[in-house]
């Protein structure tokens, strides 16, 4: 279901693009041949392996993602796709962990969700127009999501529609999980500590 919501935001433009460069891993670029950030070390003798890469939407050219800051060093593309030479000589394809998302939600079409959650095409367009940023919106995720066989990859796929709106770090937004344990014993209500609307 969130992973078609998520589709359903990309494919329309319904994302918050300065939230999703800025504050996610979206705009970093990703080795296609072993899945992982490509690093300074991959391109350079003595090269730093905790130095990641974006691609600057205006010249297309690799720069390096600031260490210790998210403010962005250019306007990063999210969509990013091309070829790298490694210090070995050998060229590997880079796409941007966006991209890399993109691709995978394609099988995510409303019809295929109806068939894999039962939820009606119909149903997951509106689910994701109520998503739309500049929407605020909260996920709550009570006791139940997190014990089902793979409960955390629904968690998981609930989050990048948070990441993709924007809906982080601001008030009203965000998600709260709830496993009962001292505080039912205590009877705290769940309800009690989620955020407050400013």
């Amino acid at each position: 279901l969130w992973l078609g919501v998520c589709k359903i935001l990309i494919d329309n433009g319904w994302i918050d693009r300065d939230f999703t460069a800025e504050q996610t891993d979206a705009p970093v670029l990703v080795r296609s041949d072993d899945g992982r950030f490509l690093r300074d070390s991959d391109l350079r003798d003595g090269g730093d392996p905790e130095q990641f890469y974006v691609t600057d939407a205006s010249s297309g050219e690799l720069v390096q993602l600031p260490k210790g800051t998210l403010e962005r060093a250019c306007d990063y593309a999210l969509e990013a796709q091309r070829r790298v030479r490694l210090k070995d000589g050998r060229e590997v394809e880079v796409r941007s962990v966006f991209t890399r998302l993109r691709e995978r939600l394609a099988d995510y079409t409303p019809d295929k969700v109806h068939e894999m959650a039962g939820v009606h095409p119909t149903t997951l367009a509106r689910i994701a127009e109520l998503c739309r940023p500049p929407r605020k919106i909260f996920g709550y995720m009570n006791f139940i999501a997190g014990k089902l066989y793979h409960g955390d990859l629904l968690e998981r796929s609930y989050c990048y529609v948070l990441a993709l709106t924007g809906n982080l770090g601001r008030a009203g937004t965000g998600t709260q999980g709830w496993s009962p344990g001292t505080e039912a014993a205590a009877s705290m209500t769940a309800v009690g500590g989620m955020p407050k609307q400013l």
